[in-house]
């Protein structure tokens, strides 16, 4: 995976924004002034920013590559302006910008920096709804009348305190062969909650893998797979699904932690790419497998639906299963409750999450529970889910 981080300004970094400062397509979403700017006025700008003692600049680093440009920059009384430029609109588009914020934003907390704001133009709606995902707010627009090349902003505002915390969850995209190889033996040699997985599976696959030992199947899957991961490049797969996900992971978790009012359970999650439809996990670990041909929003949907069951059996699972004393109706409940997700889903990724049929009807009445007598306090949910499970005979 590519890597981005930041490092301080240097004397010698002046040639990037002489560069910079002259394109046309990066003016054009930033100060909208076209006038010619001289090499002494860049360089005078430049100078200024290295001598500031309240401002921290910094070069945004792809690999070994400079790109671009974040600041923090001290106003009087109101706290700190950021701004970000990605110098070459060839990186523009790909997610590095959201991580070097992410790293900036990392940096104003340990400088205490309490609250942060940047000024956007209104026909740059893309970054717009970028910030937003990250946490910044929109506060109002802000009118400069003098000036004929922006007489308007966008003002944002950042939490850093708030905010921060629900960044301080991550998670990393792993492609690991013999970990999918296992899945796709698993997944069609084993029927789970009433699905047999092996009917998804392709003719190729299921010739050589259904009622084989793991041994059997992994001498035909491992050259099989790593043929296909070429073929369909599942290493860019991962970096566009990493990408897609960074600035939607802090919503993930937020949303999570808003439903369950619990914290997170852990703030470390490994998702592991998988070639095949059927997506388990491990919650000691805090894995999650994903299919790779998901797209964003399907992926954002399987992410609430496992991670909620995390939250269940962190919090709840013990409780749950003393009470029931029944395995089935314990994963009836926490496959069940997948459904009040349905709070968020449809506005958000528009797609409606659903249980596993055998749960179906139990989940019409959870989904009831929810909106009804239970008031969307998980806490009640849970109580009352317990005694609603007893009427079915699972």
């Amino acid at each position: 995976m590519q890597r981005i981080s930041l490092r301080k300004i240097r004397p010698d970094d002046n040639k990037y924004f002489q560069k910079w400062w002259r394109s046309k397509k990066l003016i054009a979403l930033t100060s909208g002034n076209f006038n010619l700017i001289t090499d002494k006025e860049v360089e005078k700008y430049f100078c200024n920013m290295l001598k500031s003692k309240t401002d921290y600049h910094f070069m945004i680093v792809l690999d070994k590559q400079i790109i671009g440009h974040i600041s923090l920059n001290k106003r009087k009384n109101i706290g700190y302006e950021t701004q970000i430029i990605i110098g070459d609109n060839k990186y523009w588009g790909k997610g590095y910008g959201v991580k070097a914020i992410r790293l900036l934003l990392d940096k104003a907390e340990k400088i205490g920096a309490h609250k942060i704001y940047l000024e956007i133009r209104p026909e740059n709606t893309r970054a717009i709804k970028v910030y937003e995902r990250i946490g910044f707010e929109t506060k109002g627009i802000k009118k400069y009348p003098l000036n004929p090349y922006q007489p308007e902003t966008i003002k944002m505002v950042y939490n850093v305190i708030i905010q921060n915390k629900l960044m301080q969850a991550n998670f990393k995209i792993r492609v690991d062969i013999r970990r999918d190889a296992r899945n796709i033996w698993q997944a069609c040699n084993k029927v789970s909650h009433g699905m047999d997985w092996k009917k998804r599976a392709e003719p190729n696959v299921y010739k050589h893998v259904v009622g084989k030992t793991q041994k059997q199947a992994f001498k035909w899957l491992l050259p099989y797979l790593k043929k296909l991961y070429k073929d369909i490049d599942l290493k860019s797969v991962a970096r566009k699904m990493e990408r897609d996900l960074d600035v939607e992971f802090p919503k993930i978790i937020s949303v999570l932690e808003e439903i369950t009012q619990k914290p997170i359970y852990r703030k470390d999650f490994t998702l592991f790419l998988t070639t095949f439809p059927r997506c388990p996990y491990n919650f000691d670990k805090g894995y999650i497998w994903v299919f790779y041909k998901d797209g964003k929003s399907r992926t954002i949907n399987t992410l609430l639906h496992e991670i909620l069951h995390f939250q269940f059996m962190q919090y709840y699972g013990k409780k749950v299963w003393k009470k029931v004393g029944s395995d089935v109706k314990w994963q009836a409940i926490k496959e069940g409750m997948v459904v009040i997700l349905n709070d968020y889903t449809p506005k958000w990724t528009g797609i409606k999450e659903i249980t596993y049929t055998m749960y179906e009807k139990f989940a019409k009445d959870l989904l009831k529970l929810w909106k009804g007598s239970a008031n969307r306090n998980f806490k009640k949910f849970i109580d009352g889910a317990i005694e609603l499970v007893e009427k079915y005979n699972f």
